[in-house]
C-alpha cells in the first residue's frame, strides 16, 4: 500500500541499513545512473521498472515451493523521480552567475 506502515517503516528505517551496506562482492549489484532524459524515455523506463518489479515478485511466489534451504533473502530498491544533485546545481549557479 502506498503511503501505508510498511511504506513508512521501510523510509524510515530499512531503507538507511540496506543501503549502508555494502555492495560489492557476488551477487550485490548497485548502480547509480543520472541522465536527461525525453517524457518517451522518462516513461519506457518506468514501465521496464514495473515489469521487472512484477517479474521480481512472481520469482518470490514460485520459489516459496523450494525449501528454506534453497532460499536467500534478498532485498531489491528502486527510485526514480526528477532530481538534480544539489552540488551540481549550486556549481551551475555559481558559473551562471561569474559567466552574467
Amino acid at each position: 500500500m502506498p503511503h501505508g506502515p510498511i511504506e513508512l517503516f521501510f523510509r524510515e528505517q530499512a531503507q538507511t541499513e540496506f543501503l549502508g551496506g555494502k555492495f560489492d562482492g557476488e551477487g550485490r549489484y548497485r548502480r547509480y545512473l543520472s541522465g536527461m532524459l525525453s517524457e518517451g524515455s522518462r516513461q519506457l523506463i518506468l514501465r521496464k521498472l514495473d515489469e521487472l518489479s512484477r517479474e521480481f515478485s512472481s520469482h518470490h511466489q514460485q520459489d516459496l515451493a523450494l525449501p528454506l534451504e534453497k532460499r536467500m533473502n534478498v532485498g531489491l530498491m528502486f527510485a526514480y523521480r526528477p532530481w538534480e544533485f544539489s552540488l551540481f546545481r549550486k556549481m551551475r549557479r555559481n558559473r551562471q552567475g561569474v559567466d552574467a
